[in-house]
């Protein structure tokens, strides 16, 4: 876009309609170079997408302009704004009164005919659309009256001859008409604004999702694929096959050729679990004296039920389509019925089948994403089976946490953990060597397609040395075999395929598991500290030697001893994503991780934290590009009210400039200056005012939108975040940073203590009066 074009542009004369969809696609990039534009004077209805591919290197662009409004016909869905839930309801009263719940069988055919009669309960309580309005301007009686006139003009001078006279009032109507209308769209955008105001917008998706609806947008990902051959693949129903194709040879649970794992232990436990076999299967009946009252094993209650579904998110369904809105609406006696199959299936040990069948969507990890390794399997389960899910995950994290079975240095999925925490400990730990004068080195490693390969007869052992009740274990164990997935794509379902590894992304049971699985990896050794994020693992390695190779042997043995952990367990670094981060001088000597020769980058990024050999700058200066591009969309916005303004600026801006707390709270005023600059512009954005206005200054305006500065407010959330690492009984926390003498050091500049700043008085405000 031309510089006089982008100027136009921010300065509000013209606008971008669209398109919602890249128009250009090559083989590294996909970019949008057709746009359509139009003045500020515009007003019809209009609808912009993307066309089919054609001899051209472009997408075409299908533009729809209209006075009336437009509807834009769809794929047939049920409108779930309108649902009668008295019909609902009356549909599920006519379920079995009693299910026979003994077997396996019995179980798998009461749980079908349950989701089938909520499917059907469904279908016939909700209307079906097959058209999307678009939103549009509502005419008024006086354009109306000035369109009829003109219309009897046009009459007139079909059957007669025109004159100037006539020209004259038809050009005056017109001009009328557009002023008329012109006054319609401002009130229509103002109307969208309040009804928008009115909304719950507390994420930045929420307020996007909310801005296209009213407008009238939905993003539609549209996947095309390179085959073996380096083709372009655009048929959905070959694209499914290839990502089958892709998930099949994952899932199989067969290793690759290039595999080094440790086959001798492998297949010791392979024999472990065929020895353990019978106590792992299900029992051939269910039986309710099974259940113990004490434990986690007991029975299932009507209140766990509701806990659950309260607790439960507005997640896509499964294939029966129920959603959460729906398990809220369901009767007692329905209730009733679901607990009595989830109470069979825990006294048996039995996860019913038709919840493991779960529905693929591939989700892009980048764009452009040509190759299925670029894409994100999220399986999409059925809302019942994951109600069930989730009872058992509570139960098994606190059994898990009381019985203190966990990674005492896992942050992920576990209760009152957070990236924050994990990035103020390993930030922590970086300075406090630094400032001994240690070398230090941070080793940043993710496991490669982490949930779809964990090895389902090492999780089984594993699960089986937790000394968890019978029932309990078998149902964990259940809940792992026979799964089945199936891709789906704009509606075209590729074939079902045997899931024998892995646990399915979209499952509430799955991180749990897989935190579990990793439990037992490598912590702490004498020169190392590892703190997990899920699959992400973070290694500061150091040494107090003042000679290089010191601290090359430390890393050299540090990272072995996981390469070693996940030879053992069939797990994999991902080593493309694999770095070494040399912390102060440039110094550095190579060594070797998976057969690769390894050398030490410049910089890296753990958990969103951009860290290099000297700091954190390039953190800080990509938040200030990234919150400057974030915050120009909302100009748009500037008739609104300075209260719905600040909104958008604390829900969609401000989490951008304030990730992660530590260490942006204790970074040099230099840093803080940096970030302070986007909230500066944000709150003439908010006021509608500039610093030369009444000789306003960036402290007036922030006391006008009641905003404290950058600085104070990141001091107030780091003090509050250590006060949370304390109360959390955190080991690394409580062996090295908690007895750290603080007093006895001085901090590096570029890594400065985090800790002491967080518990002092708070600093004075940072205010930039030069933007």
């Amino acid at each position: 876009m031309g510089n006089a074009l982008s100027s136009l542009i921010n300065r509000g004369k013209l606008q971008v309609l669209g398109p919602p969809l890249p128009t250009l696609i090559r083989h590294n990039s996909k970019t949008t170079p057709d746009i359509c534009i139009c003045n500020k004077r515009a007003v019809h209805n209009y609808h912009i997408a993307v066309g089919e591919a054609n001899v051209s290197d472009h997408l075409p662009i299908i533009f729809t302009l209209s006075s009336s409004p437009i509807q834009i016909p769809i794929k047939e869905r049920l409108q779930s704004t309108k649902i009668n839930w008295d019909i609902f309801k009356e549909t599920l009263d006519t379920l079995p009164q009693n299910y026979n719940l003994n077997t396996s069988t019995e179980i798998d055919n009461a749980t079908n005919t349950l989701l089938s009669k909520l499917s059907d309960a469904l279908k016939a309580s909700t209307p079906i659309i097959r058209y999307r309005p678009i939103p549009y301007i509502k005419t008024s009686p006086k354009s109306r009256m000035i369109q009829t006139i003109m219309n009897n003009i046009i009459h007139f001078c079909h059957q007669f001859n025109t004159n100037i006279n006539l020209y004259k009032h038809y050009n005056a109507l017109r001009l009328q008409l557009h002023h008329e209308l012109n006054i319609l769209h401002v009130k229509h955008w103002q109307t969208l604004l309040n009804e928008l105001e009115n909304k719950e917008n507390k994420t930045p998706k929420q307020f996007w999702d909310n801005i296209n609806a009213f407008r009238g947008k939905r993003k539609e990902i549209k996947i095309t694929l390179k085959d073996n051959n380096n083709h372009l693949v655009t048929e959905a129903l070959e694209i499914t096959n290839i990502f089958t194709t892709k998930l099949a040879s994952i899932h199989s649970g067969n290793d690759e050729p290039e595999d080094d794992f440790d086959d001798d232990h492998i297949e010791h436990i392979n024999n472990l679990i065929h020895t353990l076999e019978p106590q792992l299967i299900p029992y051939s009946h269910s039986d309710p004296n099974r259940l113990n009252i004490m434990d986690i094993s007991r029975p299932i209650t009507l209140n766990d039920l509701s806990k659950a579904i309260q607790a439960s998110k507005n997640t896509a369904p499964g294939p029966s389509g129920i959603r959460k809105m729906h398990l809220q609406n369901l009767t007692d006696s329905t209730k009733q019925k679901i607990i009595d199959i989830f109470n069979a299936s825990l006294s048996m040990g039995y996860y019913p089948k038709p919840f493991k069948n779960s529905t693929i969507l591939m989700i892009p990890k980048k764009h452009p994403a040509p190759t299925p390794s670029d894409y994100r399997p999220i399986s999409l389960l059925e809302v019942t089976g994951k109600l069930f899910e989730r009872i058992l995950n509570n139960r098994l994290l606190t059994f898990l946490i009381i019985n203190n079975l966990m990674n005492p240095n896992q942050f992920g999925f576990r209760p009152g953990r957070s990236a924050e925490m994990a990035l103020a400990l390993i930030t922590e730990t970086i300075a406090q060597h630094k400032s001994q004068n240690h070398q230090v080195s941070v080793v940043q490693r993710d496991i490669s397609h982490a949930f779809d390969t964990i090895w389902h007869d090492g999780l089984k052992y594993k699960l089986s040395n937790l000394n968890l009740p019978s029932p309990f274990l078998r149902l964990l164990c259940s809940y792992l075999t026979d799964r089945t997935g199936r891709v789906t794509l704009h509606g075209t379902h590729g074939p079902s395929f045997p899931i024998r590894a892995g646990v399915p992304q979209g499952g509430v049971l799955a991180p749990t598991l897989f935190i579990q699985y990793t439990a037992d990896i490598p912590n702490d050794h004498h020169y190392s500290h590892n703190i997990s994020y899920a699959d992400d693992e973070t290694q500061v390695v150091f040494t107090n030697n003042k000679n290089l190779r010191h601290l090359t042997h430390n890393l050299q043995y540090a990272t072995e001893q996981i390469t070693q952990y996940e030879r053992k367990w069939k797990l994999k670094t991902n080593i493309r994503k694999f770095k070494t981060i040399k912390i102060g001088n440039m110094k550095r000597l190579p060594y070797h991780i998976l057969g690769h020769r390894q050398e030490h980058s410049f910089s890296g990024k753990t958990l969103g934290l951009n860290i290099n050999t000297y700091g954190y700058k390039t953190h800080i200066k990509q938040k200030k590009g990234h919150s400057l591009t974030a915050l120009s969309p909302l100009y748009r916005f500037n008739n609104c009210s300075q209260k719905f303004k600040k909104q958008l600026y604390t829900t969609l801006i401000r989490p951008i400039l304030e990730y992660p707390i530590v260490p942006n709270h204790c970074l040099s005023k230099t840093l803080q200056h940096q970030i302070q600059i986007t909230q500066n512009q944000a709150v003439k954005f908010i006021t509608g005012q500039k610093y030369q206005q009444n000789g306003n200054t960036s402290r007036t305006l922030h006391k006008i939108c009641n905003l404290e500065t950058l600085n104070t407010r990141l001091h107030d959330r780091a003090a509050k975040l250590w006060h949370k690492i304390d109360k959390a009984n955190i080991q690394i926390y409580e062996e090295h940073i908690k007895t750290f003498d603080y007093a006895s050091h001085r901090p590096k500049k570029d890594f400065p203590f985090s800790l002491p700043q967080a518990t002092s008085p708070c600093p004075r405000p940072i205010y930039i009066f030069k933007d």
